[in-house]
């Protein structure tokens, strides 16, 4: 007997919870910052854009590209945390 059959008609738990929500963050000044502070202490992007708050990875990139001062900071934080761990070794 189908589940539908017997008069239950609520979806599965799996299909009444929907999609994943999609998180949306819009550029500041603030969340960037935070983002090369932390790429500069050694964290990785992808690790960054897991925290709540944060935009996804992809995001962060094209802000680079839109945003040319930006983009600068965030290579400098990435050779800011790559020459601390060459020091370290």
């Amino acid at each position: 007997m189908d589940r539908y059959e017997d008069g239950d008609w609520s979806p599965p738990v799996e299909l009444a919870a929907g999609p994943a929500p999609v998180r949306r963050v819009t550029w500041s000044e603030e969340v960037g910052e935070a983002i090369c502070g932390r790429l500069a202490a050694g964290e990785s992007l992808m690790a960054i854009c897991r925290d709540e708050g944060m935009p996804h990875h992809s995001s962060v990139r094209e802000w680079g590209w839109r945003r040319p001062a930006f983009g600068e900071a965030l290579l400098a934080a990435m050779r800011a945390a790559r020459l601390r761990r060459r020091r370290a070794d």
